[in-house]
């Protein structure tokens, strides 16, 4: 089976921002992750503050959309659903902010496996400072 293609969530002459044609419904749990999709499934796991948010926009307007199918989680499905229920992605970027579950990313990640483009261990270690300053001291920055 192919994956179900999801139109943009206004029409073109209603949007609201000039982004508003990148926010596209997500892939539905329950499809096969190694069945083939006419495009590259990136999944945006972030709060919807940040998720939703004019940089997070603009990096997401340069995105070839026949290539691209950007696939928001929302706070909703973060927040309250089990990692099994979220989207099913080929590419993910998954930004902690105040209140984000960065352990159920993670293990979303290992469920899934999908191409994680940031880091969730470094999103972890960048929360303690004394984790920072080692790093910063093995790569001789003082």
């Amino acid at each position: 089976p192919r994956c179900a293609l999801a139109s943009p969530s206004r029409p073109a002459k209603e949007k609201k921002s000039k982004f508003s044609n990148i926010f596209i419904a997500a892939a539905k749990p329950d499809e096969d992750p190694d069945a083939p999709c006419d495009r590259i499934r990136l999944g945006i796991c972030a709060m919807d503050k940040k998720a939703r948010s004019k940089p997070m926009g603009e990096i997401l307007s340069r995105l070839d959309a026949k290539l691209f199918r950007v696939v928001f989680f929302g706070d909703e499905l973060i927040l309250n659903q089990p990692v099994e229920e979220w989207p099913v992605c080929d590419v993910l970027i998954a930004f902690y902010s105040a209140g984000y579950p960065l352990r159920k990313a993670e293990a979303y990640t290992e469920l899934r496996k999908p191409f994680v483009l940031n880091d969730l261990q470094m999103q972890k270690d960048l929360k303690d400072r004394r984790k920072v300053y080692d790093r910063l001291e093995a790569s001789g920055i003082d």
